[in-house]
């Protein structure tokens, strides 16, 4: 399993060719969303599987629920577990834990959202799994 952001390409396409499931994440804004396009295409090509995985999304307004809609529509695998900015994830990545190692717990809604993201990402690695093996038959 990879997660890269879509920028480094080279990384990413180095990244593909070892791995079994790609995370891909991205923001909601229009520069992000374009870039996941020439990642896609890479992941296609290369046969792994891979999910697009909306963060650092604004708690505020329609941006996340705009991107997924924009990405669905093209019909890419995304997510639907939109992960938000929360000072949280930002306090835990600089000291390299998670947030509700920073927060003694209390930031509910950022541990809802991991939960429901990481059921969302075994899921989509399980049925890949599966998926690869059917295909082995």
């Amino acid at each position: 399993m990879v997660g890269k952001p879509p920028a480094l390409l080279l990384c990413m396409e180095q990244a593909l060719s070892v791995a079994t499931f790609a995370i891909v994440p991205a923001r909601a804004s229009l520069v992000d969303l374009m870039a996941t396009t020439d990642v896609l295409a890479m992941a296609e090509a290369s046969g792994v599987p891979h999910l697009i995985v909306l963060s650092a999304v604004p708690s505020s307004g329609k941006s996340g629920n705009q991107a997924q809609a924009m990405l669905t529509g093209q019909k890419a695998p995304v997510a639907g577990t939109i992960v938000h900015q929360r000072q949280s994830y930002v306090v835990g990545l600089n000291a390299g834990k998670s947030a509700a190692e920073v927060n003694a717990g209390r930031d509910k809604a950022a541990a809802s959202e991991i939960d429901a993201l990481w059921r969302e990402i075994k899921a989509a690695t399980i049925a890949a799994a599966k998926k690869k093996a059917r295909a082995r038959r």
